[in-house]
């Protein structure tokens, strides 16, 4: 982006998700034959929790002669204020424009993101559709869990990955490296005859909203597109270490994938048929990567990711060595979900021996028929019994998932919901008082590539009246949340979908859907013009495609094969269970072959650290005083995003730390008083408190060699028990540096007539949390002075005592002067922090008389 539009960076919701300088980015290379642009078509704090996003992001630049930067869709005030300002969409690395790139790879997770998808290729500069491109243009390819059913993108998108990208991927990118400068025809054709990768161009489709695309006879392409998957988890390219974001994002860990695939088989599930066969990593790659990445990154916390984590062979022996290494260090192991049909108290007794983390578990159908016909291998009684385990345990709160709407459905079965979870309550309580669950009902979207792909979706109305039954009979104790039906009503006419929707798509991004996911900018009457001005009925997606008639989504093979769907499809309507898949290849399916089997980790004997060593030394407790600067791109660094960032180095730096105690343990660290988004902070203070001593010179020297860009340590000095608190550093000197454009403002007076208005004031009002207050600006502004400087600028000082209660802010003083920090000619400074003595003595916070100085240290 142009400094134009940094500097109105601070005009926008958390600024921080549209800057560079991560700990961990990987700089873009000076001369790459092939340049791409990583697209994820939703926010950034999602798209950083991306574990596709991060494993293409590292595999692309680790080939030679390649360069991969990352671009986030930006949110609507964001892109309102590019569109002001006629500004392309950039990378974050190199802020290049997005159409300069070769390829720009989308990963779309999510039918829903497909509007941000277009926005982001509109904000680019970019035609929308793929026919409108040309090799002047970059490439566009998309991957991820959505494009099993490509075709509501079709006319967008010059090709789709279909399936797992880790070899794909390098087969992709070196072939366009060979191609590059080939015209775009070329380069399609020669992308069309790799494995897994479709070139919709190549299809056409009749007038039926269900017909399957066909190979056009001029191009060649196969019948059929054989969806990658990688045979060997342990093998296969993985990266060793995780770009750090600037901001808390929404999976804020080290996710470490232990399996892909689910044995399970249930029928609603995409993910668990196109994965198949089931893989398993081993357990010594398993723990080596989870150390390997929380060295590198800092977090507190890794999770264990898979479908059903406890399916894993070996996973008692990965959870105890896991916890047992990373105790000391307080860090915690999570898992997305436990099974309900297992004893839960060893597992519990590891995951929530450092930090407890919600307990989650998906029983989906409350009634045993029900399970039966969704292929949940559970019991009523299974269920029951572990969950009161899991309270009789000490927990007192757990999450529990259910759909509505699943095929065959009954009123008997949706009140079986809220009859269970009474059950359970009451059983529960007993063992637990305090017991209390959270259950999260979601409407059943049928699936492509699942036995439940010719299922109906329930209206809405259908789901709201079923909903309401189950909300009504909920016991106390049990509190409810449930999905927007609307939105669900959208994810299911594009999960579906075939190529004719793609003008009721592009008529929504034309009328302003974006971000038609989240429940505050999904518009529900936008996308109802735009099916009614496309001639397009929904209803009719929602009601499912007839058996024995054709699939949009039959040209991609994945997984389970289509006469094994409709046999299981034939099974759930007879309420039949299926066998789970054993560690043998069973070919029923159709997704193992020669080439393609059950994977299962063949050694389970993993060792990182004895019991000895795992034990915590004696601690003492060593309070350090630094001051360090956080300047360029970090200013747009919050408060707690700074003190995250902070608290993560130190982990980085594995420095002695000490940690808080109770429930969320945290490294003790404190920082001074606030400093603003935007504001330029040249000696910040800050506290840390050491569990064994550190030279403070090597305490400075180690940390910045793991801080991100812009934040660095100056210096550093131990405190003694007498030492000033940090509380005491309690006044803020500011420079404010103003251009000559800004000198003198719009009603006529002078920087010098404004700050002595400003310095007449005695009781300023204003607002905090809703309510006004007033702050007594003669106490509280003890210094205001504009004073000459050797360039044209105008120099402003200002020193703002922090007392108790409501303090005056640097805005504020802004907003009096008739300034603000979003404007052009206008930089804020801190110099520092310091403590106000008496006779308008200030001190620094590393004074020798403020340490209480310990003798021979």
């Amino acid at each position: 982006m142009t400094d134009t539009f940094y500097k109105q960076l601070l005009c926008i919701n958390k600024p921080c998700r549209y800057i560079n300088g991560e700990y961990n980015v990987i700089p873009p290379k000076a001369k790459a034959r092939l340049r791409i642009a990583l697209c994820f078509p939703d926010a950034y704090e999602l798209g950083c929790s991306n574990l596709g996003m991060a494993i293409i992001y590292s595999l692309a630049n680790s080939l030679a002669g390649i360069s991969a930067e990352r671009c986030f869709s930006p949110l609507p005030d964001a892109e309102a204020r590019l569109r002001k300002l006629g500004e392309p969409l950039r990378s974050l690395e190199s802020r290049r424009p997005l159409a300069d790139f070769d390829l720009l790879a989308f990963s779309v997770p999510y039918q829903l993101n497909y509007t941000n998808l277009l926005a982001t290729l509109d904000l680019a500069g970019l035609p929308l559709l793929s026919a409108e491109r040309n090799q002047r243009h970059p490439l566009v390819i998309a991957g991820g869990y959505s494009v099993y059913n490509p075709e509501p993108l079709a006319p967008f998108v010059d090709a789709f990955l279909i399936g797992e990208g880790e070899e794909a991927g390098v087969e992709i990118f070196e072939l366009l490296v060979e191609l590059a400068g080939a015209e775009k025809e070329v380069k399609l054709a020669e992308l069309a005859k790799l494995p897994g990768v479709y070139v919709p161009s190549f299809y056409e489709v009749n007038d039926d909203i269900w017909s399957k695309p066909t190979p056009t006879k001029e191009h060649g392409a196969p019948q059929r597109i054989e969806a990658r998957l990688v045979s060997d988890l342990d093998r296969c390219f993985t990266p060793e270490t995780l770009l750090v974001a600037n901001t808390a994002v929404i999976h804020d860990r080290v996710s470490v994938e232990i399996s892909r695939g689910c044995p399970q088989g249930c029928r609603f599930c995409i993910a668990g048929m196109v994965q198949r066969p089931y893989r398993e990593r081993s357990p010594q790659r398993i723990v080596e990567l989870s150390e390997r990445l929380l060295s590198t990154t800092g977090f507190d916390e890794v999770s264990l990711m898979a479908l059903s984590p406890a399916e894993h062979t070996f996973f008692p022996t990965i959870m105890g060595e896991l916890t047992t290494a990373l105790a000391a260090r307080r860090i915690g192991v999570a898992l997305p979900s436990l099974r309900l049909d297992c004893d839960p108290r060893e597992t519990l007794s590891l995951t929530q021996s450092v930090r407890p983390t919600q307990l989650t578990f998906a029983p989906e159908a409350a009634s045993d028929r029900l399970r039966r016909v969704i292929n949940k291998h559970l019991t009523e009684e299974e269920i029951s019994t572990t969950i009161e385990a899991v309270f009789a345990s000490g927990v007192n709160s757990v999450k529990l998932y259910f759909m509505v709407g699943l095929p065959t459905e009954t009123d008997e079965d949706v009140e079986a919901i809220p009859e269970l979870c009474r059950r359970i309550i009451n059983r529960s309580r007993q063992a637990n008082p305090r017991a209390t669950m959270t259950v999260n009902v979601s409407p059943f979207i049928p699936q492509p590539h699942s036995p439940f792909q010719w299922a109906k979706q329930l209206s809405t109305e259908e789901l709201t009246e079923r909903l309401s039954i189950i909300r009504q009979r909920l016991p106390r104790r049990v509190q409810m949340k449930r999905h927007n039906l609307h939105i669900a009503q959208l994810e299911g006419i594009f999960v579906r979908g075939s190529r004719h929707l793609s003008s009721a798509l592009l008529s929504a991004f034309s009328l302003g859907a974006r971000f038609d996911g989240w429940h505050e900018h999904f518009n529900r009457e936008r996308w109802q013009e735009a099916f009614a001005s496309s001639g397009i009925n929904p209803a009719d997606y929602l009601k499912g495609p007839e058996e024995s008639g054709e699939l949009p989504w039959d040209h991609i093979s994945a997984g389970a094969d289509k006469d094994y769907l409709k046999a299981e499809w034939a099974r759930a309507l007879s309420a039949e269970e299926t066998e789970i898949c054993k560690q043998v290849s069973c070919r029923l399916c159709g997704a193992c072959s020669e080439e393609r089997q059950l994977s299962f980790a063949g050694e389970g004997s993993v060792h990182i650290i004895s019991e000895r060593e795992a034990k915590e030394k004696p601690r003492k407790n060593w309070r350090l005083r630094f001051i360090f600067r956080k300047q360029g791109d970090a200013v747009y660094l919050s408060h707690l995003d700074l003190m995250r960032e902070l608290r993560m180095a130190l982990r980085r730096s594995n420095m002695p730390t000490a940690y808080s105690e109770g429930y969320n343990p945290q490294v003790r660290l404190a920082l001074g008083q606030a400093l603003g988004v935007g504001i330029v902070g040249e000696r910040e203070v800050g506290e840390v408190v050491l569990s064994d001593f550190v030279q403070s010179d090597r305490f400075v020297q180690t940390v910045n060699g793991v801080l991100r860009q812009g934040i660095e340590l100056e210096s550093a000095a131990y405190l003694g028990e007498r030492a000033t608190p940090l509380s005491k550093v309690n006044l803020s000197v500011y420079r404010i540096e103003v251009s000559p454009t800004r000198q003198v403002q719009p009603d006529g007076k002078t920087l010098v007539q404004k700050i002595e208005e400003v310095k007449s004031i005695e009781m300023l009002p204003v607002i905090r949390k809703g309510k006004e207050r007033r702050l007594n600006l003669q106490e509280q502004l003890t210094h205001l002075s504009l004073s000459p400087s050797e360039s044209e600028k105008a120099i402003i000082y200002a020193h703002i005592h922090h007392i108790s209660g409501a303090t005056l802010r640097i805005e504020e003083l802004l907003q009096l002067l008739g300034l603000s920090l979003s404007e052009e000619g206008v930089q804020v400074i801190r110099e520092g922090q310091v403590v106000a003595g008496g006779l308008g003595q200030l001190v620094s916070p590393l004074d020798r008389s403020l340490l209480g100085f310990v003798s021979g240290r």
